[in-house]
């Protein structure tokens, strides 16, 4: 499972840093709707003026979107390795077994649910469902699949550690 852990890393780090320079240049704008800096006040207990105000509140917002990445990214890690179909199926044969879907629906409910329940975004530290998260989180997300699929399929890793020749020669 390393590529899935260096594809993940690497796409994770890129929309933190992504949403932490959006959010800051956002802030930074001076047309920032009333609203949005209130919410980041709530979220942050800052205040607009506090020098530390738009680097605590792009420090929530990128880090709802890495959690809301990698949340999702582990959900579809797990059809990865047990896929209901030929589309997940990148390293092994699909499997007739279903539960492994069911889980990822009931675990994409339940972080709907923390995403969307005031409650409980704020118990977990997630500013909710802001656009700028969707609209970031989404892409990567469907880029990080297809590097992922084609990391196994082509079994990249293998070829750039050697591992494909050293197969080769003991056989």
């Amino acid at each position: 499972m390393v590529p899935a852990a260096l594809v993940t890393a690497g796409f994770g780090t890129a929309v933190y840093a992504f949403l932490f320079e959006s959010v800051t240049q956002f802030l930074s704008s001076g047309s920032t709707p009333a609203e949005v800096v209130s919410s980041f006040e709530t979220y942050t207990g800052l205040t607009y003026t506090d020098a530390d105000f738009a680097e605590a509140a792009a420090t929530i917002g990128a880090q709802t979107g890495l959690s809301t990445f990698i949340c999702l990214a582990s959900f579809l890690l797990i059809l990865f390795l047990a896929p209901p179909a030929r589309f997940f199926a990148a390293w092994t044969q699909p499997t007739a077994d279903r539960r492994p879907l069911v889980l990822v629906v009931v675990l994409l409910a339940i972080f709907a649910g923390v995403l969307f329940i005031p409650t409980l975004s704020d118990y977990f530290g997630l500013t909710g469902p802001a656009p700028a998260v969707f609209t970031t989180v989404l892409p990567a997300l469907v880029l990080w699949f297809a590097v992922l699929s084609a990391a196994y399929r082509f079994r990249l890793l293998d070829r750039v550690l050697g591992l494909d020749e050293l197969r080769s020669r003991n056989s």
